[in-house]
């Protein structure tokens, strides 16, 4: 490998962001090469075969596999064929650093796959944290911090809608019930059971001074837009951070407007008059354009937690949401 870098690297190979390039990533044992296009992937794995071969180490085809967008696919026809041909696996969606990556960035099936995997997690820990005898308030916390780090593992760029953030919603609330306990009346309609049940939440959550799992989503997001936004443009987040932006966006529909208004480069919101909802959409409704440079002063990004908070969920929900712990300041 260590030839092999500085090799693809001055060949161009790898994705680039800016002046940042994003090649190969390790995980204990599991390698995942990045690139431009499926004729350089194609290269790229068979160079990266050849020196493992000397050493008496194989690739099991059965546990390699290969993901392109729908415009690779169209443009590196050859390229397809030569991977076509390793016997590896050509997969819609492949998972990777525990994060789910779709062929058309899917950030639905993200958001569910994440979910899915919490949902595995909880059933491995229901029965301990449904224990009633305990204090509900300490149970709560424990499942925040083991189930809550599955469900939200990776989720820090996810663009927010109000489907997914419903979604997360949704599997809280059903796991926060069962650990909540409270027996159905045969005489209380399910409306009444589970406005109860709410309130009940509502008000441990309240004097716990912690929000739910949505208002923890947004939470995460702020705070890594903060680190992010402090990074160096030579590191790839960083880098990333600063491109596709809503400035972007908008200097996009003015430009591209006149110059391409037939859409030929899919520019254009699916829904006409819409912004793309990007990571980054509820900071800049909710602080300003210029967040990033009040991301510079930590003390003050911490301040503006809670106005970003309530501001986000105002705008995903409307005014009249009322989420478990939503004890925060109304926005001035």
């Amino acid at each position: 490998m260590k030839d092999l870098v500085p090799s693809w690297i001055a060949r161009g190979f790898g994705f680039y962001v800016g002046e940042a390039c994003l090649l190969i990533l390790v995980w204990a044992d599991d390698f995942t090469l990045v690139a431009s296009s499926v004729s350089e992937l194609h290269v790229m794995v068979t160079e990266f075969a050849h020196p493992m071969s000397l050493h008496g180490v194989q690739l099991k085809e059965s546990k390699c596999e290969w993901l392109a967008n729908a415009n690779a696919l169209e443009n590196t026809t050859d390229g397809v064929a030569d991977m076509l041909t390793t016997g590896f696996g050509h997969e819609e969606s492949l998972v990777i650093l525990g994060v789910l990556l779709t062929q058309d960035a899917d950030a639905q099936a993200s958001a569910d796959f994440a979910i899915s995997r919490a949902q595995r997690h909880w059933f491995q820990r229901s029965k301990q944290l449904c224990r009633r005898r305990e204090q509900i308030s300490k149970r709560i916390l424990r499942y925040y911090g083991s189930v809550e780090a599955t469900a939200l593992f990776g989720q820090e760029a996810l663009p927010l809608t109000q489907k997914t953030l419903r979604a997360f919603q949704s599997f809280d609330r059903r796991c926060l019930h069962a650990i909540l306990g409270i027996k159905k009346d045969c005489n209380m309609g399910w409306t009444a059971f589970r406005r109860r049940q709410n309130t009940k939440l509502r008000a441990i959550f309240s004097k716990m001074g912690i929000g739910e799992l949505s208002v923890r989503l947004l939470a995460k997001q702020h705070a890594w837009a903060g680190h992010v936004s402090r990074l160096d443009v030579a590191h790839i987040a960083g880098a990333w951070s600063r491109v596709g932006t809503a400035q972007d966006w908008l200097f996009t529909q003015a430009a591209l407007g006149r110059l391409d208004s037939q859409n030929s480069q899919k520019w254009r919101h699916p829904r006409r008059g819409r912004l793309a909802t990007s990571w980054e959409t509820w900071l800049v409704r909710a602080i300003g354009d210029d967040w990033r440079h009040l991301a510079l002063d930590r003390a003050k990004w911490r301040e503006s937690r809670e106005l970003f908070l309530k501001s986000a969920l105002t705008f995903i929900f409307g005014e009249g949401h009322r989420g478990f712990g939503m004890h925060l300041p109304a926005p001035s």
